[in-house]
């Protein structure tokens, strides 16, 4: 019997299922089939599967809504990255963007691009790398982002970076919640400025040192978390304190933890 529910209803309950499971409900209707082949919620756990997608869904101009990516880097390749996020970050329908990367022994800058899309509303990037390499050396790379360009992303409230790198002094103009968990030993980062007027969460977070001058400059600051191994020489909130301050410090260094 053919299904009568809605497309988008299909689409909701498809997207919260796992890839196999959504992809066995193509078997009940041609509608769930349908539904299946332009669900704009896209993940991808496999990268041979992204190139032919995407272009799919460019050529039939079926909208993305929420990407999903995670992605390995093979051969110091880092192209096929710039290429997917170049491809669907300005977007208009685009509104989440996860981009989840395993890179150990190369460096990658973030294309200006991925701050490009005005429906944009959420952000999130993980270098899954440094969660679960040991070496010192691995850890010493990264991603390395940049903002040039966040002011075009007005629609964007939730930013969150993990093992990524950002410029000393951060521009947030719309932003409403900021997680950032530093690369082991940030590159030559003494200080950390972060403007906002509209951020109301704020995590900073160190496997090791964090810079030692943070400068919160956000009038509407809710909540502050830190969590490092040191305390920081300056910790100033030039124009207001946030209510809810947590700070956590873990009195054993990586060095020592390590047994060096």
């Amino acid at each position: 019997m053919e299904s009568e529910l809605p497309v988008e209803l299909i689409h909701r309950i498809q997207s919260c299922m796992s890839e196999k499971n959504a992809g066995g409900t193509c078997i009940l209707s041609k509608s769930w089939l349908h539904a299946w082949y332009t669900i704009p919620h896209l993940r991808f756990h496999k990268d041979r599967l992204i190139d032919n997608t995407l272009e799919r869904y460019h050529r039939l101009n079926l909208p993305i809504q929420t990407l999903d990516i995670w992605f390995e880097v093979r051969k110091h390749d880092t192209a096929p990255l710039t290429r997917w996020i170049r491809q669907v970050a300005s977007t208009s329908c685009l509104k989440e963007l996860s981009l989840s990367f395993d890179i150990i022994r190369d460096s990658f800058t973030l294309p200006d691009s991925i701050f490009s899309g005005k429906n944009l509303t959420g952000i999130n990037v993980i270098n899954e790398a440094h969660n679960c390499s040991d070496n010192i050396e691995h850890r010493r790379h990264g991603m390395f982002s940049s903002n040039n360009n966040m002011i075009n992303c007005v629609s964007l409230r939730v930013l969150v970076l993990h093992q990524v790198n950002i410029s000393e002094e951060s521009k947030f103009i719309f932003l409403e919640e900021l997680n950032v968990e530093f690369v082991y030993r940030t590159l030559n980062i003494t200080s950390f400025v972060i403007a906002s007027n509209t951020l109301k969460r704020l995590t900073l977070y160190a496997n090791s040192n964090m810079p030692n001058d943070i400068q919160v400059d956000a009038l509407a600051l809710f909540y502050f978390y830190y969590e490092s191994y040191n305390i920081p020489t300056t910790l100033s909130f030039p124009v207001v304190a946030p209510k809810h301050i947590e700070l956590k410090i873990n009195l054993a260094t990586v060095d020592a933890g390590r047994g060096s």
